[in-house]
């Protein structure tokens, strides 16, 4: 309490009544007044007991926090609205209920979104009757994070004078529980009711408490007449009394009991019952009752006996046939071993010769001298790998009919093997510019039981054959889940081109074995006419079918369904994991944005191989809330999403704070130049085309996936100093690859000076003898080194060079390019030649030099809200805690809770004591 300076002053405080030792609530207001020699003269105010309205205010307050507990009990909060301006308050629980923070500020617009879709017109049609009158109870389904939650509200309506509705005040109780309850004894009640066996109730006494219909229709008692009554009111003679006997003691046991009673309908007529009857237990185990579900079986008894008399007539005929099976099982074995020692020995003396033609051509060909044997024994090589391939499906088919193809049952990635399949033809239908579209079902099994090199073959002779059969168009691969059981799986695989078709006529014969569609002498595609009929043999093997569906002019779609057993990662058989290269981050953090969970798994099983950090989000919106929340080294984002698609993902996530050098690559099945530029634009930086194989994720995300940040000694600011005056070189860019160490950065510099010179003679003769691949090759390869090292001038003219062989430019247009990239060669091993190798230096000046570098920067970030500082300080956390002490572990928390203030607030305090 202050008195000074002459200002009134107003109080309340709690003393001790000296008479009663209460403890009282006083109010005080006064004043000091002051005489003319500055000396206090006199005080006045006044004092009020206040102890009641304290307690009042307490209990009260009480009362406040008693009514919000209850609330929580009852998932019951309230409501008011001031309907003139719009104004919805909710109480805490009702913030709850509905899933928002508490200080989401609302309008009556807010609680209509949030109305599940197909309630939202009879909610709002009882609001407005209840404007003009009419009572508002109404439960109806909310979404709370995209969870169906059902909710009752009650309403009172406050009308003025005019009986215009001005205000309004509720109450809403979430009852899911009670909606999900109602929905399971719905649910039982309809599945006994409608159960073809008969059930039953009793007490413990044994008494009858209640029948289903089914029990009613078989015995011809109403519920009427055997409510209280005893099951022995349907005994006959024909049950043994041993069999009752067995039942009681049973049960006394607490057991489940199981038996056959002959009972006698209300007609007098009887049946034969199957019998399953259990106790019922409480909670608390305690049991009250008596389940018994009965199954007329007097039909099925009727037919054992009939088929009983059969059997006897069978035996005698199995008896008479039997010798004459077993005079036919010796000769189909006699045949069938002959048949066997033929395949083998023919596929012996085939694969022999073919074996040594190929290999010895793959010798000569190593050693042929010029240009024009390559060719030849290239066609050599091409066309014994033809026949080889002929062979091999002739000792298939051969090896299906003679019954000795065993198939595999190992566990497999099914998506993984139909990608691979595609990755097989994807060059030959790059050759042709055909793009192959990949469609998984997302409901099929990520794993499966099977044979996956026989699934892949089918797959590869579809592909193969859309390939050979179109010219221009797309393919299809489409995977669908036709059926699946516990532990097994029906999946349809479809192959769909835009070629020239099938007639009728060739559809007829087009899975036999050795027939083709089009059998002219003037036929215009190859084949043996083996590989679909071997086909439809594995499919049938894999228990499936095989078919077509063809119109000539527009196209086919070739398919065949298997079904394969439903497996787990754990039975997978151990195979080698892919991992990223030395010098990148194996611990970076990467966002993935995938609606489909087969792609999400198998993208999810490389990356974590890989050693990287995940997150995944199933569409666009999540995605963005994820990358304004944390900082993500790299995304991964799926061009076609719900709820938002990953092209306006990219633009949002760009517009974020910290976020525009982040690499975003793109996920899409789509493989057209138009999809690309889309990419793009929107701002990612790469595209990986659908199916993923985990080589070409791989190695775009090496491409991508930046280097961890490096704050130690760097070379000395000479050799940088020469660097930096080599013509045709971006030294600064190029040692970002080798994280700013300049001697790493030099040797590789001087690797590529000493390695590449042959390359431009070896383009000059490639194209002379037609070989353009292998001139684009090196161009290409020229072109990638030289942009990772920053040899500008190298990479500008490689690139223009492999962009003229690849357009089959005239030889008067490529040989200057070729010249100009081979002098900016040159010109840059020359100037390298003259630079001295600095000395690596790394003194504790320079190491203090380096920490105080870590923390300029990451004061920097911090001042800004970068959420990338928090990827600094875990990529630095020895220095940071060689700098900072004991305080790293409070630095590390407040980073960890995006408080950057208080982050900062502890590193400006380091700093000041240094």
């Amino acid at each position: 309490m202050s008195f000074r300076g002459g200002q009134p002053f107003d109080n309340e405080y709690r003393l001790i009544r000296r008479n009663d030792r209460q403890e009282r609530w006083i109010h005080t207001v006064g004043q000091l007044v002051y005489g003319n020699d500055g000396r206090v003269n006199r005080l006045f105010g006044t004092s009020q007991d206040i102890t009641e309205r304290k307690q009042f205010e307490q209990r009260l307050s009480q009362s406040e926090a008693d009514l919000k507990e209850a609330q929580a009990v009852a998932h019951l909060g309230s409501w008011t609205l001031d309907i003139i301006h719009d104004r919805l308050n909710w109480s805490a629980e009702v913030y709850r209920i509905f899933g928002l923070p508490l200080a989401h500020k609302l309008r009556l617009a807010d609680f209509v979104e949030r109305i599940h879709p197909d309630d939202r017109e009879h909610v709002l049609t009882d609001w407005q009757a209840a404007l003009t009158g009419a009572r508002y109870d109404s439960e109806h389904r909310i979404l709370v994070d995209q969870q169906v939650r059902w909710v009752r509200e009650r309403a009172k309506i406050r009308f003025d004078d005019a009986g215009k509705a001005v205000s309004a005040v509720g109450t809403v109780q979430d009852v899911t529980e009670r909606h999900e309850t109602d929905e399971k004894l719905r649910k039982l009640s309809l599945a006994i009711e409608q159960s073809p066996h008969s059930i039953l109730i009793t007490n413990m006494h044994g008494e009858i408490e209640y029948i289903n219909e089914a029990f009613a229709c078989k015995t011809g008692y109403s519920r009427e007449e055997v409510i209280g009554q005893k099951p022995s009111l349907l005994h006959s003679e024909h049950t043994p009394a041993e069999t009752y006997s067995d039942l009681w003691k049973t049960l006394a046991l607490g057991n489940v009991w199981r038996g056959e009673f002959t009972n006698r309908r209300k007609d007098g007529t009887l049946y034969s019952d199957f019998a399953i009857i259990s106790p019922v237990r409480q909670p608390d185990g305690r049991i009250t009752h008596y389940l018994g579900i009965q199954e007329d079986i007097s039909e099925k008894k009727q037919i054992q006996s009939e088929l009983e008399s059969y059997r006897h007539h069978l035996e005698t005929l199995v008896a008479e046939r039997t010798e004459e099976l077993i005079q036919a099982k010796d000769e189909a074995e006699s045949a069938n071993r002959a048949k066997s020692a033929f395949l083998a020995n023919i596929s012996h003396e085939i694969r022999t010769p073919m074996n040594a033609i190929i290999g010895l051509t793959h010798i000569a060909q190593r050693g042929a001298g010029n240009s024009e044997q390559q060719e030849r024994l290239g066609k050599v090589s091409e066309a014994a790998h033809h026949l080889m391939g002929i062979i091999n499906d002739v000792l298939d088919i051969s090896k299906i009919e003679a019954g000795k193809l065993q198939l595999e049952h190992t566990a497999f990635p099914l998506a993984q093997v139909c990608s691979t399949a595609g990755e097989m033809v994807r060059e030959r239908a790059q050759a042709k510019h055909l793009p192959l579209n990949f469609e998984m079902d997302p409901t099929l099994p990520a794993i499966v039981l099977g044979d996956p090199l026989r699934v892949q073959q089918i797959l590869l002779n579809f592909l193969s054959n859309a390939i050979k059969f179109t010219q221009l168009g797309t393919i299809d691969i489409s995977v669908r889940l036709i059926e699946r059981a516990d532990s097994e799986a029906l999946i349809r695989f479809s192959v769909t081109d835009t070629g020239i078709g099938i007639t009728p006529e060739g559809l007829q014969k087009l899975f036999l074995p050795f027939e083709q569609g089009d059998t002219s002498t003037t036929r215009r595609y190859g084949g043996t006419g083996l590989g679909l009929a071997i086909s439809r043999r594995l499919a049938v093997a894999m228990r499936g079918e095989i078919g077509v569906d063809s119109e000539p002019g527009k196209g086919s779609t070739f398919w065949f369904t298997a079904r394969l057993g439903v497996a787990d990662a754990r039975q997978l058989p151990d195979a080698d994991v892919a991992v990223l290269p030395s010098g990148y981050q194996r611990d970076a953090y990467v966002l993935m944005a995938e609606d489909n969970e087969v792609n999400a798994e198998i993208a999810l099983d490389i990356l974590h191989t890989a050693g990287l950090k995940v997150d995944t989000a199933v569409d666009g919106s999540q995605a963005l809330e994820m990358a304004g929340k944390r900082h993500y080294d790299l995304v991964l984002m799926d061009m076609q999403m719900p709820v938002m698609d990953g092209i306006e993902a990219t633009r949002r996530i760009r517009a974020l704070p910290g976020w525009s050098q982040i690499p975003i690559l793109a996920m899409t099945a789509n493989a057209f130049d138009e999809d690309r530029e889309a990419c793009l634009l929107a701002g990612m930086n790469d595209h990986i085309a659908k199916p993923v194989t985990p080589n070409v994720l791989l190695e775009t995300l090496v491409r991508w996936l930046p280097a961890r940040p490096s704050f130690k000694t760097a070379a000395p600011a000479e050799a940088n100093d020469e660097l930096s005056r080599i013509v045709g070189l971006d030294s600064r860019f190029g040692l970002q690859a080798v994280r700013g160490r300049v001697d790493s950065y030099l040797r590789l510099l001087a690797k590529f000076s000493e390695t590449h010179g042959d390359d431009f003679d070896q383009i000059r003769s490639g194209l002379a003898a037609g070989r353009q691949d292998e001139a684009r090759r090196l161009a290409h390869s020229l072109k990638g080194v030289s942009a990772t090292l920053g040899a500008v001038l190298i990479n500008k003219t490689s690139m223009a060079l492999e962009a003229a062989i690849r357009d089959g430019q005239d030889e008067a247009l490529v040989e200057p390019l070729i010249t100009a990239a081979e002098q900016a060669y040159t010109s840059l091993g020359k100037q390298l030649a003259l630079l001295s190798t600095p000395e690596q230096t790394g003194n504790g000046e320079d190491n203090a030099a380096a920490t105080n570098t870590l923390l300029a920067q990451l004061r920097h970030e911090l001042q800004q809200g970068e959420l990338s500082a928090q990827y600094l300080v875990r990529q630095n956390e020895k220095s940071l805690r060689q700098a900072l002490g004991g305080d790293y572990r409070a630095f590390e928390a407040l980073i960890s809770d995006f408080d950057f203030e208080g982050a900062l607030a502890i590193l400006n305090n380091a700093s000041a004591l240094d």
